[in-house]
């Protein structure tokens, strides 16, 4: 199997994968909330751990600041 054939292999595997953690989250929350949520996502002022430690103080919901970091990178996995 040649490099490509394995590119190809792995990036299978990427699309199938677990589905974010953010993503699902935004859904579970009434508009007004997740139009917030998602500006505060924006705002390249907070930091990962700052939007992690906000949604724990509102929501009682602990996200991982790496799955907060590829969210806003636009790297996560979000098919259903």
């Amino acid at each position: 199997m040649g490099f490509m054939d394995s590119l190809k292999t792995e990036q299978s595997k990427s699309i199938g994968g677990t589905r974010c953690a953010v993503c699902a989250f935004l859904e579970t929350l009434p508009d007004k909330d997740a139009k917030e949520f998602q500006a505060g996502l924006e705002d390249k002022r907070f930091s990962h751990s700052s939007i992690v430690r906000a949604s724990i103080a509102e929501f009682g919901v602990r996200l991982n600041p790496q799955s907060v970091a590829r969210h806003r990178k636009k790297l996560c996995v979000s098919i259903t």
